[in-house]
């Protein structure tokens, strides 16, 4: 079985080899996701995408985009400090996946597996709301979000940010909020 990593820089090199010609600069990009934490919203660094829309021909067009490897992106993305933040997207998604590295194996020249990370669903005034649990530490996330086809939304959309802890043993677990 391979890892995410390698399924990302294969999905990331093919993309990288069609960006150019598939491209349309009227197209419409992914819409971002927030990332809220005790009443602050951060904006995650738009990943690697495949991105359809449709066009007045009634045929799709798409945008396919290589948005770097998250574990060499990791001075552009925005830094969370948070034990957890409520994922805000447009739509309705049909999965949401997160992966998770260890920021400080990585600074070490190690090149490890991301983890797979669970997502809890919370119900708040009538709204479904996706909550994903931070630990302390210094880590690099990547959250994908997958849109079968639809009249507005379809695609495969990779957004990564950071947990910066200074102070924080990196296996210490935060508690929830």
């Amino acid at each position: 079985m391979k890892t995410w990593l390698a399924i990302l820089t294969a999905m990331a090199c093919a993309l990288a080899l069609t960006a150019c010609a598939s491209a349309e600069a009227s197209g419409t990009p992914p819409p971002p996701l927030y990332l809220h934490d005790n009443g602050n919203a951060v904006e995650a660094m738009l990943g690697t995408y495949a991105w359809f829309y449709p066009s007045r021909s009634r045929s799709a067009k798409h945008i396919e985009a290589c948005g770097g490897d998250p574990l060499q992106c990791r001075e552009n993305m925005p830094s969370i400090k948070a034990p957890a933040v409520a994922l805000q997207f447009v739509g309705n998604p049909d999965r949401v996946t997160v992966c998770r590295w260890d920021a400080d194996d990585l600074a070490q020249g190690a090149q490890p597996e991301g983890t797979p990370l669970p997502i809890r669903v919370d119900i708040r005034e009538d709204t479904v709301v996706q909550l994903l649990d931070l630990s302390a530490g210094n880590y690099i996330y990547a959250i994908t979000l997958y849109w079968e086809e639809s009249k507005t939304l379809n695609g495969v959309v990779a957004y990564y940010f950071q947990t910066q802890h200074p102070n924080a043993a990196p296996e210490a677990a935060s508690e929830n909020p």
